[in-house]
């Protein structure tokens, strides 16, 4: 989730990108049984975004909160809030954050050759 201050559309545009690309990374890792795009591509995708959200409010405020632990309890929070969700085991989860990282960056990358 890409929030820039002052430039709302702009925010806009990199909170869809950010869960197409959560999105993608969930659809490409989880199985086809527990996949949230099993009932069709918008409702898995609303799913994304809505628990992307969520949990980035979550984490901000365990962090606010206990700060350095925060950080630890987040990823419980994460790991759980993945396995409620979508059904993804320890290891799924581990491998949809790493996917997630890997396609952001090369996003990034093809943006940034863009400009």
């Amino acid at each position: 989730m890409l929030w820039i201050p002052g430039h709302t559309v702009l925010s806009i545009i990199g909170f869809l990108l950010g869960a197409g690309i959560f999105g993608v990374s969930i659809w490409v890792v989880l199985r086809k049984e527990s996949s949230p795009f099993e009932a069709g591509i918008w409702g898995g995708l609303a799913k994304c975004a809505v628990f992307q959200v969520v949990m980035a409010i979550l984490m901000a405020i365990l962090v606010g909160i206990l700060g350095f632990w925060g950080i630890g309890l987040a990823v419980i929070v994460f790991l759980l809030g993945m396995n409620k969700v979508f059904g993804a085991d320890f290891v799924e989860s581990i491998m949809i954050v790493v996917v997630n990282l890997a396609l952001a960056e090369g996003v990034r990358r093809v943006l940034l050759m863009l400009v």
